[in-house]
């Protein structure tokens, strides 16, 4: 049987019920405060540039 990369990188797994669940936890991130530049760029993104804005949310750069 082939090893998922998830068991390969030394991930763990809890079990629930009949279900065995990963264990992922997500980076904390920071609270910063934007300023009506950064407003208005991430106004921009989510009107004009779903995709690049989508990306950058999931990533975390936004």
């Amino acid at each position: 049987m082939n090893k998922s990369s998830f068991k390969l990188n030394n991930g763990t797994y809890r079990t629930v019920g009949d279900y065995r669940i990963p264990n992922i936890t997500l980076p904390a991130e920071a609270n910063k405060p934007l300023g009506i530049w950064g407003l208005k760029r991430k106004d921009y993104l989510m009107r004009h540039k779903r995709v690049q804005f989508n990306i950058m949310l999931m990533n975390g750069t936004l």
